[in-house]
């Protein structure tokens, strides 16, 4: 479980993500084009991009008429992506003592009554 804060960034680093593969869905070269489309300053979507600056509203809906969707798509997948990453931090958090704690697979589970499944 996460607090708000981190939800809030892992979103907001998904979205860079999200809007990224967008372009190369709309086959839109650089972000230099995506910029012109989406009427914003190469300079301001570059901050954006890096994460310098997060995404507002303003900007998602530009973005999104750029690659002709939904702003709430682009949310949408970013969600995804954020709990997907969210997932991945908590498994990779699991010690290495938790997992040797686990049983193997390859060995016979013991019952109660000390004969093997």
């Amino acid at each position: 479980m996460s607090t708000a804060g981190e939800s809030g960034e892992r979103l907001a680093h998904a979205l860079i993500q999200v809007v990224e593969a967008a372009r190369w869905e709309a086959k839109i070269k650089s972000v230099r084009e995506l910029a012109a489309r989406a009427d914003m300053t190469h300079t301001s979507l570059n901050a954006r991009m890096s994460g310098q600056v997060v995404f507002n509203a303003r900007d998602i809906g530009a973005l999104a008429h750029a690659f002709d969707m939904s702003p709430v798509e682009l949310i949408v997948r970013a969600k995804r992506v954020a709990e997907e990453s969210e997932r991945a931090a908590n498994v990779s958090s699991i010690s290495d003592a938790d997992l040797a704690a686990l049983p193997s697979a390859a060995e016979p589970q013991r019952r109660d009554d000390g004969t093997s499944e």
